[in-house]
């Protein structure tokens, strides 16, 4: 054959074309936008664990409320402070330091009447509102704070939240068991694919967040303030919780 016919150098130059076109494609498809070399991706197990450790509270958080009516907002407002003033002093002479008390809130509103027939409600009186935060920490006070504090003409006993002094420790105590639970998982899922779990790539924690608060309703509390016995408050045991999720490296079967 003869290699300089016009034919041949026809075919060797679109030999070269489609060579110098095809190039570009396979190198494009190695890097990524910003130009820097792909590499292949990562073969990973990912697993989420939950961890739990019960704890026995012996700290408080109460939180007490004076609410008051009067045909001003003035007259509400004094009302509101004289009953606060005195639910203070006494919790003050029970011990509790400035540290220790603090308010959470406080307001002032009209209070309407509503006609039946509709039309545009009427000013009635106006309501004052002052909520303390009392902290606690010997855990077997709280029955006779509140009591003490509804003799003095607290009307609401808002939230009362049980704490722990070791919540750390036992929080930390929770997250070794979450990822103790979730490396478990990682190493069964791994077997099971036929290969085997290798280094952890990351792990994190999500929270599931403190001890929830124990709620007690105005009347409930204000009706055993009636009783000579104190308020009976037992926390019982409680629940740390915590999540963690984790991604580790798989390694398959030689």
């Amino acid at each position: 054959m003869n290699h300089s016919s016009p034919l041949h150098r026809a075919l060797g130059a679109l030999s070269i074309a489609l060579a110098l076109v095809a190039t570009p494609a396979v190198v494009r498809a190695q890097v990524g936008p910003d130009g820097q070399q792909l590499r292949p991706p990562v073969p990973m197990v990912i697993t989420n664990g939950r961890g739990e450790v019960e704890v026995t509270p012996d700290r408080a958080k109460i939180h007490l409320a004076v609410e008051s009516r009067g045909a001003t907002a003035a007259a509400a407002g004094a009302r509101n402070a004289r009953i606060q003033t005195e639910v203070l002093d006494t919790l003050r002479r029970m011990g509790y330091t400035a540290e220790q008390l603090g308010t959470l809130g406080y307001s002032v509103h009209p209070e309407y009447q509503y006609p039946k027939e509709g039309g545009v409600p009427k000013v009635v009186g106006y309501v004052a509102r002052n909520t303390i935060r009392v902290d606690v920490t010997r855990i077997e006070r709280v029955g006779a704070t509140i009591d003490a504090a509804l003799a003095k003409g607290a009307t609401n006993v808002a939230g009362l939240r049980f704490e722990s002094s070791r919540f750390d420790e036992v929080r930390r105590e929770a997250l070794k068991s979450a990822v103790r639970a979730a490396r478990a998982d990682a190493e069964a899922m791994a077997s099971a694919a036929g290969g085997t779990l290798g280094e952890l790539l990351d792990v994190s924690s999500i929270d599931q967040g403190p001890i929830p608060y124990m709620e007690m309703s105005a009347p409930m509390a204000m009706a055993r303030s009636a009783d000579v016995v104190q308020t009976p408050i037992v926390p019982g045991e409680q629940k740390v919780t915590v999540m963690v999720a984790a991604r580790w490296r798989y390694s398959p079967a030689r």
